[in-house]
């Protein structure tokens, strides 16, 4: 029989289109990706614990390192606060373990392109450690990296702040607050005073370390004077005393 090359053509076509059907429709059976843990990324993840969601939140305006422990692991956090513009990159560059102790090697690199978008970010970094290390310090490369000092609470976001001193948690009923500062030679004064704004007691409060690193402090239990309406948090200025970074707190009446 004979066939015609045109025939033969059209045939290889039709064959063709057919083939190109079938492979369309055939199903991707590749993984979808790799869900392992994640050792190093670079900030903000949906799949962290909460608590560590939470610290990543909370300490987004500040430039420190800090750690959450969660179950048999350990999460390194380097947080370099608001930058000016996008491409900005958050790197921990090593990390050395000693024992129950860990040394970690943070950098930012600044955006290569000239044309980076005018927009504030927050560039953060994160690294998953197995184990519990309940110890972690920080060195920024060519720079000291400020770091959280003796807090062994979750931390979270404040719910009082100003640039220098965060409450963490605080009970108007007994005036007990705790939180984090960076304040010079690790001292918080503090004021008790009545609804007209008379001071009837002051003193002040050590924090686990001075500044530039954020030390834990706490207040409480403490004898709170009759007819007070209010506490203030400040640090005295070094220049002529005055308040800096004043925190105003409520007192439940007593």
């Amino acid at each position: 029989m004979h066939i015609s090359t045109k025939a033969i053509i059209v045939l290889l076509l039709v064959c063709s289109l057919l083939f190109t059907g079938c492979a369309l429709n055939t199903p991707n059976k590749s993984p979808a990706g790799n869900s392992g843990e994640n050792e190093k990324t670079g900030g903000q993840n949906t799949e962290y614990p909460q608590s560590v969601v939470k610290a990543l939140e909370a300490v987004k305006p500040l430039k420190v390192g800090t750690s959450v422990i969660e179950g048999d692991k350990t999460y390194i956090i380097a947080s370099f606060g608001q930058q000016p513009t996008a491409g900005y990159k958050a790197e921990i560059t090593g990390v050395k373990k000693e024992g129950n102790k860990v040394t970690a090697t943070v950098r930012l690199e600044p955006p290569q392109d000239d044309a980076a978008a005018t927009v504030v970010t927050y560039p953060q970094a994160v690294e998953v450690l197995k184990g519990r290390y309940e110890r972690v310090d920080f060195i920024k490369e060519g720079d000291y990296m400020p770091q959280i000092v003796g807090l062994k609470e979750p931390l979270k976001e404040p719910k009082y702040s100003s640039d220098n001193i965060m409450v963490l948690s605080y009970n108007p009923a007994n005036a007990h607050v705790s939180g984090i500062a960076r304040v010079f030679e690790g001292t918080i004064n503090y004021e008790f005073r009545s609804a007209e704004g008379t001071m009837l007691a002051q003193g002040c409060i050590t924090t686990a370390s001075g500044a530039p690193d954020w030390g834990y402090y706490k207040l409480g239990p403490e004898e709170i004077p009759e007819n007070t309406s209010e506490l203030i948090l400040y640090q005295a200025s070094a220049k002529d005393g005055s308040m800096q970074d004043e925190i105003i707190l409520p007192v439940e009446a007593n």
